[in-house]
């Protein structure tokens, strides 16, 4: 195998966006949601995917903060990627969420599941489970489909929003 001198600075620039990921936020669920395909057995494209995602983070956000938090600009925290698997055949997406301060972690992650089952097009299969360390957003980065293209948005500080 031939030497490759442009993967070194990749690895540092996957870890430095993990390391920013990571410190951007409070995370607190790691997500994996699996795309069914069509009837006639087609795979959601990667925007039809991303589309899919933003409108559960939408859901997610007027279901803990409320409409009017929402309109204000008040958002929970949230990162994903697209992905296509091994063989390029399995859509998913890879997601962590930062759950509002106060929330527990079981009421967050029925909040996500309710969430999941209220959107067509998810609930095929889903992994939800308790953020550990930025392991998670190496693991996302690495199996993204364009290498580094993440949908990052900053969670709203307690103070700035108002209580549901």
């Amino acid at each position: 195998m031939a030497f490759d001198p442009t993967r070194p600075t990749m690895l540092l620039l996957r870890k430095e966006r993990a390391a920013w990921i990571d410190s951007s936020a409070v995370w607190t669920h790691a997500v994996t949601l699996t795309f069914p395909r069509s009837k006639f057995g087609i795979a959601p494209s990667e925007q039809a995917a991303c589309n899919t995602a933003n409108h559960l983070v939408n859901v997610l956000n007027r279901n803990l903060l409320g409409r009017g938090n929402v309109r204000n600009g008040h958002k929970i925290g949230s990162a994903f990627v697209f992905g296509t698997g091994p063989y390029g055949d399995h859509p998913h997406i890879h997601m962590t969420l930062a759950a509002p301060s106060g929330l527990s972690h079981e009421a967050m992650k029925k909040e996500i599941d309710n969430a999941i089952h209220q959107i067509e097009g998810l609930g095929h299969q889903l992994v939800i489970k308790p953020y550990s360390d930025s392991g998670w957003i190496e693991y996302m980065l690495d199996h993204c489909s364009d290498g580094f293209d993440v949908k990052l948005v900053f969670p709203t500080t307690p103070e700035q929003a108002t209580s549901v």
